[in-house]
């Protein structure tokens, strides 16, 4: 039943970071739903299994080997959607975060593609911790 709330919470945050950086990630056919439904689902399976990832690498699961475990399974997954499986496009563009107190110009694909394992790493950390406590 955790596994299943892992996913599920993995492809909600897909589908969180897909417009959050709709600028700059654009998929094939518009941002619709069943365009982002079977990277979402990927992605959501990756983030139900990164305590399994860890745990095969004999890594104790702490925040901060979350944290660097999930950008580095979240940079692999978005590099290999981008340039072998094509799931989405990375465009330049000013990704704005807020009300235009933070942004960030995104001129560099690989740069992009470091931005959004951040964020999706970070976030997916802070909402594992925030499902743990009860």
């Amino acid at each position: 039943m955790r596994n299943l709330f892992n996913l599920l919470l993995g492809i909600l945050l897909f589908y969180f970071i897909a417009s959050l950086f709709a600028v700059i990630l654009q998929f094939d056919g518009g941002n619709s739903f069943d365009n982002i439904f079977l990277p979402s689902l990927m992605f959501g399976i990756l983030v139900a299994a990164l305590p399994a990832i860890l745990s095969f690498f004999k890594i104790r699961e702490t925040t901060g080997a979350l944290l660097l475990g999930g950008f580095v399974v979240n940079f692999l997954f978005y590099f290999v959607g981008y340039y072998l499986i094509k799931f989405f496009d990375i465009v330049n563009g000013r990704v704005v975060f807020g009300f235009d107190f933070i942004s960030i110009n995104v001129n560099d694909k690989t740069l992009g593609l470091i931005l959004i394992s951040l964020v999706s790493a970070g976030l997916s950390v802070i909402l594992q911790i925030l499902a743990d406590r009860k």
